[in-house]
């Protein structure tokens, strides 16, 4: 996934980080199974019982930091970055304080926070409620709602933040192409200029 996000990076314009990847993996790979039975060895009902109870330690080491990454190898603030952080918050504001911290760190341009301490939402739920914390340092809470309102709310409040040459194109269809970045020295499509005729600014 790192592999192919920062191929691609330098041609997109917002990159959602939605993804929970592990923090952590282990540290070296074990080819075929680790088997209970090969822990306290085998041929005695006394050494299957052994087994059964054997302690296995695993040494972790930490996977890349890909959202930090990402961050780091924009360039002009392209592409605008959306990061997620999933919190066990004391409160509101402690959610709010750990989501900006978490924002400083990765250098995002938001940072989507909720707490999955909080029953009933987000972890096996369909419900979630989240905060959205900006880098000029405001913040707006989205109470709880199915997640495909989640999702919908969310965008809605992003869009008008975004880059003008990154927002959506007024009546584009899903899967169209968008018109050339600004400064690319190509002309926007026929299709978009005919659209225009005949209106006054």
């Amino acid at each position: 996934m790192r592999a192919a996000l920062l191929a691609t990076l330098p041609q997109a314009d917002v990159v959602v980080m939605a993804a929970a990847v592990a923090d952590f993996r282990p540290a070296a790979r074990v080819a075929g199974k680790l088997s209970r039975r090969a822990l306290a060895g085998v041929g005695s009902p006394a050494s299957a019982r052994d087994a059964a109870s054997a302690l296995l330690s695993l040494s972790l080491t930490a996977n890349p930091d890909i959202l930090a990454e990402v961050s780091r190898e924009r360039r002009g603030g392209r592409p605008w970055v959306v990061g997620f952080s999933a919190e066990i918050a004391t409160d509101a504001r402690d959610l709010v304080a750990r989501a900006a911290k978490k924002l400083s760190e990765k250098n995002c341009d938001v940072m989507i926070a909720n707490d999955v301490g909080t029953a009933a939402i987000g972890f096996d739920s369909d419900d979630n409620a989240v905060t959205l914390v900006f880098s000029d340092g405001t913040s707006e809470s989205l109470a709880r709602a199915p997640k495909p309102e989640i999702a919908e709310l969310i965008w809605d409040r992003l869009v008008h933040r975004l880059p003008h040459d990154a927002r959506p194109v007024p009546g584009a269809r899903a899967g169209e192409p968008r018109p050339p970045r600004r400064g690319t020295g190509v002309r926007p499509a026929v299709r978009q200029a005919s659209a225009t005729r005949g209106r006054r600014a």
